[in-house]
């Protein structure tokens, strides 16, 4: 039903009004790809490594205009199928939406030594962990309380490139669409808009989105925000507009009291409006075509995520893979909850560091996981086409405690028998056909 000539010429038509009058920059249309490295004293990435940065970084200015033009494309795309599902979710009070939004600010006091205490030393990563549960963390155990205690890592001196990434380019993330799919468990990831598709995919318990960029963790927020308030998919697009900016501004005022914070939130949704739309109208035409559902155009997956963010279960933070607080409390808490990490997402940042970096062995294997957990990453290759590979997170963390890279551990996996344990696969492309 998505492909009337109508709609597909309103949704070229706009994104073609789009790019030519975006001119100048601000704000960076490119993807998470740099996510919880840390800079200072990591390996500067080969040029190939790279390319997809270099690629993807022409950043726009985009005028409450140019923000209607991508609004009005995927309301055409989304309105419909919202309309075609269940009805929808009740709107949170404000006063709630508030009251999610606090829960997931940085924690303080007791929670925070508490947190702070089980952060500093990692524990050996389980194999299969005794007590996981599919379906519900222990008794007594109160996730959402845990997620919103969880220690920041502290945010790096600077940002390589100067580059903030607020949405994904990596062009074919339906790839992980069956390795994730219904996997349950904590889902850890890097990035901004792909934490909310694959943990929708993966009918995830919780979400910790994790990135070293405030700006991405901002960018998260806002989606959050935004989620708790709509009730389909074509409202969530709709708050993303220019239309409804002041209402949505009103809400930003109210998330925080930190004035930094709502600042740039309240810039991020101004200026980066039309990339986000566009990026889901992306993702739309694409998976649409492979009759693959999204949070952006489908009421089951809009429905899954919204209630993890109205329920508290996602926290979006600062993190990073080579210092010693944030992941390794996320593995304490998994461990406490009974609740394994069932997908680790790093997206390329394994290519700006070496795995004896800072603490990212350590950090690893500190991860609550079991036999259902899995490790999904990318790799920038010529012209910035990504490949995707997948691999058993148990097998994954016992690997990096030897090896240097993940091109290491790609090559030697090469050089095993196909279909073992533990191999990483490299994941095909998926056939329009399924």
């Amino acid at each position: 039903m998505w492909t009337s000539s109508c709609a597909t010429y309103s949704m070229k038509a706009a994104r073609a009004r789009v790019r030519k009058r975006a001119a100048n920059s601000v704000v960076t249309s490119g993807s998470r790809a740099t996510a919880l490295n840390s800079p200072a004293g990591a390996r500067k990435p080969r040029a190939q490594m790279d390319l997809h940065t270099r690629t993807s970084t022409a950043t726009r200015r985009l005028s409450e205009s140019e923000a209607s033009v991508g609004l009005t494309a995927l309301l055409l795309v989304a309105c419909a199928t919202a309309c075609s599902k269940a009805g929808p979710q009740a709107t949170p009070r404000a006063d709630e939406s508030q009251q999610a939004t606090a829960s997931a600010s940085a924690p303080n006091g007791a929670a925070a030594r508490d947190a702070d205490k089980k952060a500093s030393a990692p524990s050996a990563a389980s194999s299969e962990p005794s007590a996981a549960r599919d379906g519900g963390s222990a008794p007594g155990f109160d996730l959402a309380l845990a997620l919103a205690a969880l220690p920041e890592d502290p945010a790096p001196p600077a940002i390589i490139k100067e580059t903030h990434y607020v949405i994904s380019n990596e062009a074919e993330p339906e790839r992980f669409h069956d390795v994730l799919s219904g996997r349950g468990g904590i889902y850890v990831g890097v990035g901004s808009e792909q934490g909310l598709v694959f943990g929708g995919w993966s009918r995830a318990e919780a979400l910790v989105l994790a990135d070293f960029d405030r700006w991405v963790v901002e960018i998260n927020e806002l989606h959050g925000l935004l989620l708790r308030h709509a009730s389909t998919p074509a409202e969530f697009l709709e708050l993303w507009g220019a239309k409804r900016r002041s209402e949505v501004n009103a809400w930003i005022t109210a998330s925080t009291d930190d004035l930094a914070k709502r600042e740039l939130r309240l810039q991020l949704h101004r200026n980066a409006s039309a990339s986000v739309l566009l990026r889901m109208a992306y993702l739309h035409r694409r998976f649409s075509d492979l009759k693959i559902p999204f949070f952006a155009d489908d009421q089951a997956e809009f429905d899954h995520v919204a209630k993890l963010w109205r329920d508290g279960r996602v926290r979006s933070l600062l993190g990073d893979l080579t210092a010693t607080r944030t992941l390794r409390a996320v593995g304490a808490m998994a461990r406490d909850a009974a609740v394994p990490i069932r997908t680790v997402y790093l997206s390329n940042a394994e290519g700006y560091f070496t795995y004896e970096h800072g603490s990212f062995r350590e950090n690893i294997k500190a991860l609550y996981v079991d036999e259902k957990s899995v490790v999904v990453n990318t790799v920038p290759g010529l012209n910035g086409v990504y490949d995707y590979y997948s691999e058993d997170a148990r097998s994954y963390a016992d690997q990096v405690q030897t090896a240097r890279s993940l091109e290491v551990l790609i090559r030697s996996s090469k050089r095993r028998s196909g279909g073992k344990h533990g191999a990483i696969e490299l994941v095909p492309p998926v056939n329009a056909s399924k």
